[in-house]
């Protein structure tokens, strides 16, 4: 069972991620977490204490990372010839404006659709805190042609999940939330990340997306970051429909595994 989370920058899709995961683990469930942790996050959630060369190191990955890849693919051509239809696919259906924009998010489809497929093959229940509906969203805002007919197109290449999640807040709150996380990056992380100010424009696409999910049969349930009540509460009716679903019996704990295979998700 695949879930997928969708929302805007700041919105708290890896905490829900993981609150969710912990649940369904008290529930006896088995849950893979597929998390889009940048690496500087990753190295301070990895150390015991301050380190002063994550920044420095984070970057170097972020930029080493697209010619590394691009090694193991001409290595490994048919291990990963899906994931690189489906990047090709998307990116001819929403073409970003810039090279730069279309390298880093074919580099990001790469990972998700290699990651999507090992999921796809698991028995056990998938998160992804964002995945081929975020995809959607940021070659929207990076694109070129955004029209209808596009959007179509690219819906009709990504997978579908067993359940989409959608979160959102006030864009206040998120503003804020983009401006702390910007104080405590170096310079040159902030040069990767997306403008505080332009979560604005991306809430609109994600209604926009959201309108043509609906319209396309694909139910889309919603939950609301801004009060830790009710998303605690959402917390609890995800698990809960989890739970309906597979029907499975309490017998046994079980850990949740973490995968770290992608970064967070580029933006133009």
């Amino acid at each position: 069972m695949i879930i997928e989370i969708f929302g805007p920058q700041g919105v708290g899709k890896t905490t829900f991620c993981r609150a969710l995961a912990g649940r369904l683990q008290q529930q006896g469930q088995t849950v893979d977490l597929v998390l889009s942790y940048r690496p500087a996050e990753r190295f301070v959630r990895n150390s015991r204490g301050p380190s002063v060369r994550a920044p420095a190191a984070a970057v170097a990955i972020r930029i080493a990372r697209p010619a590394i890849e691009l090694l193991a693919m001409t290595l490994h051509p048919l291990a990963y010839w899906r994931d690189l239809d489906t990047s090709a696919k998307l990116l001819r259906a929403l073409p970003p404006r810039t090279l730069v924009s279309s390298i880093r998010l074919s580099q990001y489809i790469l990972r998700l659709s290699h990651s999507w497929r090992l999921a796809s093959a698991s028995s056990h229940i998938s998160l992804f805190d964002q995945a081929f509906v975020q995809v959607v969203s940021s070659l929207l805002l990076s694109s070129r042609s955004g029209g209808e007919t596009s959007i179509e197109c690219a819906l009709d290449v990504i997978p579908k999940s067993d359940m989409l999640i959608r979160l959102d807040a006030p864009a206040d709150i998120l503003s804020a939330r983009l401006h702390d996380r910007q104080r405590r990056q170096s310079p040159a992380e902030r040069m990767l990340e997306v403008d505080p100010e332009f979560n604005s424009g991306e809430i609109r696409v994600f209604d926009w997306l959201h309108d043509l999910l609906r319209k396309r049969g694909q139910a889309v349930t919603c939950f609301s970051s801004f009060d830790p009540n009710s998303l605690d509460d959402a917390v609890t009716e995800i698990a809960d429909q989890v739970r309906a679903s597979l029907r499975a019996p309490l017998q046994r704990p079980c850990t949740v595994r973490e995968c770290f295979p992608n970064e967070s998700l580029p933006h133009a």
